[in-house]
């Protein structure tokens, strides 16, 4: 990098689930019940879109998904929840 160059850092913001349940509208209890049904491992048959970020802290698997699958969520909520609200595009 040359003197007057800067580096700009490329961040990602990731979704978890009480962003998620804001944007579908529902409570917290409901997304995590989502993700222990239907989560990464669970072996479902309707699974949820497979996290893009998952850490492992304090004894929990904490996900969160990117802004680019945002769209694949919304069509797996709207094919599998009755009660959530998906944003319309």
């Amino acid at each position: 990098m040359g003197e007057n160059e800067t580096a700009q850092a490329e961040t990602t913001a990731y979704f978890g689930i009480a962003v998620l349940a804001e944007r579908y509208s529902v409570d917290k209890n409901t997304v995590g019940a989502w993700v222990t049904r239907h989560g990464p491992g669970t072996g479902s048959g309707t699974p949820m879109p497979t996290p893009a970020a998952s850490v492992r802290q304090d004894g929990r698997d904490i996900h969160g998904w990117s802004d680019e699958q945002l769209p694949e969520l919304d069509a797996w909520v709207k094919r599998h929840s009755r009660k959530a609200k998906v944003p319309e595009a």
